[in-house]
Parts: structure tokens; sequence; C-alpha cells
């Protein structure tokens, strides 16, 4: 656990450990730092060409799509809500845009089903999955990914529940995001304010490292080089070229 401030809060029953902290350790200070620093851009929406401006109950996307293929696209001039025994099962590539509140409440699910099914959820307001949650069929994070797409200086709340399993993608990074439930909980979420309730084990997937990546370039190791002996030669780029070669 990495942030950027000087304090956190762990409740009685909660842990920050790994498959190596000692037995007995709940609060591993191997696995918690206060360096924590990082640029997160807010979030913005595709600019998609509508197949949809409505959105109810009932199968989205295409089921004879693969992955790679097209999304069909829902874009949503103000909030959406469905509650009671409905349902929103995605069946193929579908990208959702809302400019507004999302919410699903009661008994409303909503489900990404089968391995070429992933719904990416844009929403510029308050978000509420606290139905029966989000269920992901194969588990696949990047199946069920929201962003939250409230820009700087503007507040947002994200509440996602349920008593399942969770896998999904959150980025957030002006939001209030509270991620409570039962079951596991495997992805990544990136919001400004993050509190995990529940029973919940949150376990983040380490194939999201390179998800969404702008190419950029990062420091994947360094050598200091402590004596003049160490020191490379500049003088000529024959000379440079045979020093580096071992590295």
């Amino acid at each position: 656990m990495a942030t950027g401030g000087s304090s956190y809060d762990i409740g009685p029953n909660g842990s920050v450990k790994g498959e190596d902290t000692p037995s007995g350790v709940d609060e591993d200070p191997l696995r918690i730092s206060f360096d924590f620093k990082a640029d997160l851009p807010d979030a913005t929406a595709p600019s998609l060409t509508p197949d949809r401006t409505s959105l109810s109950a009932g199968d989205v996307g295409d089921p004879s799509a693969s992955w790679s293929s097209d999304p069909e696209v829902y874009i949503l001039s103000s909030s959406f809500s469905l509650s009671g025994k409905n349902d929103i099962n995605v069946v193929g590539p579908t990208v959702i845009i809302v400019d507004g509140n999302f919410s699903f409440s009661g008994k409303a699910e909503l489900n990404i089903l089968g391995p070429d099914a992933y719904l990416e959820l844009y929403v510029s307001g308050d978000v509420s999955l606290t139905g029966q949650g989000v269920f992901n069929d194969e588990e696949n994070p990047e199946a069920f990914q929201l962003w939250g797409t409230a820009p700087s200086g503007t507040s947002q709340t994200i509440n996602v529940a349920g008593n399942g399993d969770f896998a999904g993608i959150i980025y957030a990074p002006n939001s209030d995001l509270e991620i409570k439930g039962n079951g596991n909980i495997s992805g990544a979420a990136v919001g400004e304010d993050i509190t995990l309730t529940g029973n919940a084990a949150f376990h983040y997937d380490l194939n999201l490292k390179n998800f969404d990546s702008d190419g950029s370039f990062g420091i994947k190791r360094w050598r200091e080089l402590r004596g003049s002996t160490e020191w490379l030669d500049f003088s000529s780029t024959s000379a440079l070229a045979s020093a580096v070669a071992p590295l």
C-alpha cells in the first residue's frame, strides 16, 4: 500500500500483508509507504458515434462479435437508473457514456457474460452500483472498466457493492470511491479518496501494470557509478559503445 499522505486508517479487522508476511502481523511495514507520487490525469470519454441513445434492461452488445470488434456504443445525455429485478447483460463489446448519474439498486444486476464481452462505462456524475453488484463471468478485470470523468475541481461519488466476487478496473481520480462487499475484489482502483469496507480482500492484478499505457518511458533499472574506474568514456562513440556493450 502506498499513499502520498502521512497516515492511513485500517479497521480492527483489516490488514495489509502479503504471502511472505510473518504470521501474526496484520500491518506489514515492508508493504506500506508514504512517498507515493503519480500524475493522475482526468479521465475523458472517447469521441464515438452512438449506435443507441437510450438504455434499458436486457442484453447489450453483439454476442457474435469478438473482443477486437468495434463495440456497440450507447451515449446517454442524462442520468440512468435501474431497480427492481431488472438486469443488464453485456454479451459483447460495449461502451456506455453517461452525461449524468448512473445507478443500480434493489435486485438489479450488471452482468458481463462471455469471454468476448466487455463494458467500458464512462460517467460524469455519481455512480451507485449497490443492487446485486457487478457479475463478471470470466473474472477478467479488463472486461469491466468504470471511468469517472468528473474533471479536477469537481466532486464525484462512486459506490460499488455486492456480495459476490468483483473483478474490474475503476479509474476516477477526482472521486470519493467506496468499494464494499463480502467477496474477493481483484483488479485496480484509482480515486481521490478510497474506502474499502466489508469482508472483502483486495487483490491487485499484476497483468494490469501496462494497461492503457501511453507509451511513455520509465526507469526499469539503474547502476550507480561510484568511482573513476566505473565511469564511462565519452571521448568517442566507439569508446562509449565498447563500455556500454556489457550492460
